[in-house]
């Protein structure tokens, strides 16, 4: 089975290391991109020769289904609670000098930020979420991203940035911004990989039990 894996370079170069031992019957082909827009051209040049393709974001993932058709199926490793609060921590880590608790974001769920923040509290750890969401389809969201955590950190006082986006990231950190990138989970990701692979599996099976329509064609004697 092929499944084209579809994010940047940082993230599919690790999943693919710590996976493909795994699912020997897995053939994970990473399709790179600086910029999530790029994915659309990735997905014209590769989706025929593909079983799947899976995402490491949702934000490519829905950037994508606003233009084009799926015509294998699709899937995206969701953020998770533990993916956020393993960064969250790794940061605490790097910036412990800076003694502020608040925390630029951006385009997370505030639902999973809720959890997060009572998981924190439990481990008697307290952050001040600022979590800015943009249109994906804006032609400036790039830059509308970077400007609202440049303004948290320096407004807010922001401790540090957490960003889902290598672009966001590079450019965070070409400034001397702190910021750290959430990484995909990889348990979402293997789950992920055995919901393709069942779906694969049920769609040859579906493919090779078609039944047969016969056309019979009846002609009746005229006895007049």
């Amino acid at each position: 089975m092929r499944i084209a894996l579809i994010g940047p370079e940082s993230s599919t170069k690790q999943l693919i290391r710590q996976t493909q031992h795994k699912y020997p019957y897995i053939e994970l082909i990473p399709l790179n991109y600086q910029r999530f827009p790029e994915t659309l051209e990735l997905i014209k040049q590769n989706e025929k020769q593909m079983d799947a393709l899976l995402f490491t974001g949702q934000t490519p993932y829905r950037y994508a289904t606003n233009f084009l058709t799926p015509q294998i199926p699709w899937e995206y490793i969701s953020r998770s609670q533990l993916s956020i609060c393993t960064s969250l921590m790794q940061a605490h880590q790097y910036y412990r000098r800076n003694t502020s608790t608040v925390v630029s974001m951006d385009n997370f769920d505030n639902t999973i930020l809720n959890q997060v923040q009572q998981e924190c509290l439990y481990n008697n750890l307290r952050f001040q979420f600022f979590n800015t969401k943009f249109d994906i389809l804006q032609d400036n969201y790039f830059e509308k991203i970077i400007e609202s955590h440049l303004y948290n950190v320096t407004e807010h006082n922001a401790a540090f940035c957490l960003t889902g986006t290598q672009h966001t990231f590079d450019v965070l950190q070409k400034k001397k911004i702190p910021v750290i990138k959430v990484m995909p989970s990889l348990k979402v990701f293997q789950d992920k990989l055995e919901l393709l692979s069942v779906k694969n599996t049920l769609q040859n099976q579906n493919a090779s039990d078609k039944t047969a329509v016969i056309a019979v064609e009846f002609t009746f004697a005229n006895h007049e």
